[in-house]
């Protein structure tokens, strides 16, 4: 074993469907205990817009006398489209209303008093001050409630009375079930 810095070549190429999209070929020399990063950019074909396509990297690469090949297979997805619809955001930090719009979604906020179809309870919303009742009268009548990822501490210490405070009304549970029976 050496210290001396060794010499490389790294030979990578990209296909997708079977048809070659991209290669390339580092040379060089590298040191010891270097970490040497080769990127493999290239362009996906138009028809990937249309189905989910199979794809592959290969690399091999050799670092002084050793030689070392590798694949990696991936799959190619053709972009989703946009969604759409509106919705009653309850978001106090605005965040999840924001992603939803990016999404392509439109809303406002929720006045409480109003009848809604569905309901964002945005992101950390729990958190601070609560929606009204009204959210279980809205998911009673056949509306929709959407309940974003809140804060861990939240989720720990007072999910419990938060969600019988809301969920509850929504769900009657009978007294008399076995599974609420001491």
């Amino acid at each position: 074993m050496t210290r001396a810095p060794l010499r490389i070549f790294v030979r990578w190429e990209a296909t997708v469907a079977g048809r070659r999209v991209g290669s390339g070929v580092k040379e060089g020399t590298i040191d010891l205990a270097q970490t040497l990063f080769v990127p493999a950019e290239f362009d996906i074909p138009e028809a990937a817009r249309l189905a989910r396509l199979t794809a592959q990297i290969t690399m091999s690469a050799e670092v002084g006398q050793a030689k070392h090949e590798d694949r990696f297979d991936f799959r190619v997805f053709a972009p989703r489209k946009p969604l759409s619809g509106t919705f009653a955001a309850y978001d106090p930090a605005g965040d999840t209303t924001k992603l939803l719009h990016r999404l392509g979604c439109s809303a406002h906020e929720w006045d409480q008093g109003r009848q809604s179809r569905l309901i964002a309870i945005g992101r950390s919303a729990l958190w601070g001050a609560h929606p009204s009742s009204r959210a279980g009268t809205i998911v009673r009548a056949g509306g929709r409630a959407v309940v974003f990822i809140q804060d861990p501490e939240f989720m720990r210490n007072r999910l419990v009375c938060a969600l019988l405070a809301y969920v509850a009304p929504c769900f009657p549970v009978s007294a008399g079930h076995p599974v609420v029976m001491a």
